[in-house]
């Protein structure tokens, strides 16, 4: 209950007790990935990519759908996404890939956060169809998405 406490300093040092502790309960951490605190934001998205779990997958990517990105959080979106990649399955493909590849037809042309953070996620994921998704990205008539597959790879 500590880890929704209304004060930085409580929530912050929670999630130090659990991690030291070695508490695995995402279903807790992932609502605070975009805490006002950078620190908790920091040590959250540490604690999410330090294993790889089929149930942390499935929560990430439920709250990265609901999530509306600002602009301004081009950072912090990507970091996510690299997040998911370190805790995620190969399970992750089709969304990840989904991400990179697609969107409306102008939005290929140019680069987003969303479409970096999948083009590293997928790199995060270390598996051989992942790889082949960045090579095909990486070949793409569109230039925002050729760019973000080439520049990861």
């Amino acid at each position: 209950k500590l880890i929704d406490h209304p004060e930085e300093r409580v929530r912050l040092e929670t999630l130090k007790v659990i991690i030291q502790r070695g508490l695995w309960i995402p279903e807790k951490i992932i609502p605070h990935v975009d805490d006002a605190d950078s620190h908790i934001r920091e040590k959250c998205l540490d604690y999410i990519a330090s294993r790889r779990c089929k149930k942390t997958e499935k929560i990430f990517v439920d709250h990265l759908k609901k999530r509306n990105f600002r602009n301004k959080e081009h950072e912090h979106q990507v970091v996510c996404y690299r997040a998911l990649g370190k805790c995620g399955t190969d399970e992750l493909l089709p969304y990840l890939t989904d991400s990179l590849m697609n969107g409306g037809l102008i939005s290929r042309f140019f680069g987003s956060a969303r479409r970096e953070g999948a083009a590293i996620a997928l790199m995060e994921l270390r598996s051989e169809d992942a790889k082949k998704v960045l090579l095909k990205a990486s070949q793409s008539r569109f230039p925002g998405i050729k760019k973000v597959a080439q520049a990861v790879l």
